[in-house]
């Protein structure tokens, strides 16, 4: 009988070498960064340098985030983003759904914690809240539920209605009670700290999302501070929207948000590092 990891090969963290305009592209929740792949592959081929992590507890089986934490996520992501920081004349950040909450968290916190600061965040199908009444009491049910339901195959699991872009997916079946709580908590804080992201902003949601639900990107676009701030709503596509049947105006609209802040950072201060 195959296994999981025979079915789905293993992920890793990869990057696009381009120019000197840099994005770091943060993957959600039980994925990998193949659910930005297409997206990458995209920003690549207009010149930037695309940057995709891995998170720990992530590509390999569920079982391995269960002793996750949330303070390695975010451990990571400023570490990657400072790598990339340090060889790119401007550098964004970027997520999808989790990813985009640590890319808000991230520009959130950087200046406080001396980090470079990003020239633009993209928060993609980014959940600010969750509808699920347990979420509150998940310190207590990760003792008593260990896992969160399982799904009966990808197709069931994914939140995709392009069925044609499974095989670009990694995810997992089932998932730990204790990550789920890592994840809300992670949410929480965030939204705490919304009010202190002040670099350009977009937020791109898809009405039919069933996990980030539509308000979050209300939420986020009320919440920050930015002075420069976009909300794209889509109205075709479910939850991992970098790959549904709108994926191309979503890469359309990031390049075009990269274009025009690169440039403003660039004739703002032609000899400074935007993210360094």
């Amino acid at each position: 009988m195959a296994t999981k990891m025979q079915e789905q090969s293993r992920p890793t963290a990869y990057e696009l070498a381009g120019g000197d305009v840099g994005i770091l592209l943060v993957h959600g929740f039980t994925g990998a960064p193949s659910d930005l792949g297409y997206l990458a592959r995209y920003l690549h081929t207009q010149g930037y340098t695309v940057s995709l992590p891995l998170l720990s507890g992530h590509g390999t089986e569920a079982q391995d985030m269960v002793r996750v934490k949330r303070r390695q996520w975010i451990t990571e992501v400023e570490c990657a983003f400072s790598d990339l920081a340090s060889r790119c004349r401007v550098t964004f950040i970027g997520g999808l759904s989790m990813g985009g909450v640590l890319s808000l968290n991230y520009a959130a916190t950087a200046v406080a914690a001396s980090l470079p600061l990003p020239a633009g965040v993209i928060a993609l199908a980014s959940p600010m809240y969750t509808a699920d009444r347990r979420a509150p009491l998940l310190p207590l049910l990760k003792y008593v539920m260990r896992w969160n339901g399982k799904a009966r195959s990808k197709a069931e699991k994914v939140n995709l209605l392009d069925k044609s872009m499974l095989d670009e997916v990694f995810t997992y079946l089932r998932t730990p009670t204790s990550a789920l709580e890592q994840v809300w908590r992670l949410i929480g804080e965030t939204r705490k700290r919304l009010g202190r992201v002040s670099v350009p902003t977009l937020i791109v949601q898809s009405r039919l999302d069933p996990v980030s639900l539509p308000p979050s990107a209300e939420i986020i676009y009320n919440g920050i501070a930015s002075f420069s701030k976009e909300l794209v709503w889509l109205t075709k596509s479910s939850h991992v929207i970098t790959l549904d049947y709108e994926r191309d105006l979503v890469c359309q609209r990031v390049a075009s948000f990269l274009s025009r802040h690169s440039l403003t950072a660039v004739v703002s201060d032609p000899q400074t590092k935007v993210g360094v």
